[in-house]
């Protein structure tokens, strides 16, 4: 092929595209609210799930966080998870208390 041929080049958008690789989740609470966090597809869900914590004045160790019906483990990427643009990450908080069944 000759150096000019521009059928080898890529469209400006697909290349910032894959190469940003950013995307944008969702974290929805309890209560219902929805916050969105863009994030780097290979940074660890930790980093991610912090940044919920931070903003919501939790502790981290009381809050679980759910993809999918399933616990999100710290260590994994959004790229592992297979997660995309605008999936949701349920934020679950401990709740400890009750009582006994006698009690009621």
């Amino acid at each position: 092929m000759a150096r000019g041929d521009s059928s080898r080049k890529r469209p400006l958008e697909t290349s910032y595209e894959t190469c940003s690789g950013k995307i944008l989740l969702k974290v929805l609470g309890q209560d219902g609210k929805m916050m969105n966090l863009e994030v780097k597809r290979n940074k660890p869900m930790k980093n991610i799930l912090l940044k919920y914590c931070d903003y919501k004045k939790f502790e981290y160790s009381a809050v679980n966080f759910l993809y999918l019906g399933r616990r999100v483990l710290v260590r994994s990427t959004p790229e592992e998870l297979g997660m995309e643009d605008g999936d949701i990450i349920e934020a679950m908080v401990h709740v400890d208390g009750g009582g006994d069944v006698k009690d009621i």
